[in-house]
């Protein structure tokens, strides 16, 4: 098995992946990986989840917003980190499943660690659109994590 150096999590504020965050924890400090907490700002899901045209321009205080969500999303996890984990966070915006393989490449992920489900509307499904295209497409390992899953 290769050496774990870096883990990627995808977050977004949501209890599942609060558990995918708390299983990152527990691997870096096994591991000693540095974890890379990611939050896109998806402006789209933000203003009612309806997609919008790629070129429609929002006014700054709509992205503005956006971004601040994800910082305190970030704060959060930061403020609950165990003492010895290295970790960097990074919001950026785009469409959950493009940014975040396309992070994990750019990056050199060696796993994605990920809640089955977001804050997506969408229900009933056994995974989540993002952690699904994660599982379908990233190049390297893909970790879901159910938002029941107990870790003893």
């Amino acid at each position: 098995m290769k050496e774990m150096k870096r883990i990627l999590v995808p977050v977004d504020g949501s209890n599942s992946a609060c558990k995918a965050v708390d299983y990152a924890f527990c691997l870096a400090a096994k591991s000693g990986a540095e974890i890379d907490f990611l939050y896109i700002a998806n402006v789209n899901a933000a203003v009612g989840g309806y997609r919008l045209a790629n070129n429609t321009c929002f006014p700054q205080e709509v992205l503005d917003s956006v971004f601040k969500v994800g910082e305190a999303v970030l704060d959060r996890i930061f403020s609950r980190m165990p003492e010895g984990i290295k970790a960097k966070r990074k919001v950026v915006g785009g469409i959950p499943t493009s940014a975040i393989l396309e992070y994990a490449e750019e990056n050199k992920a060696d796993m994605i660690i990920v809640g089955s489900r977001g804050l997506s509307m969408v229900k009933g499904a056994l995974l989540g659109s993002v952690s699904q295209h994660l599982v379908e497409y990233a190049s390297c390992p893909v970790m879901v994590v159910k938002e029941n899953n107990k870790m003893d």
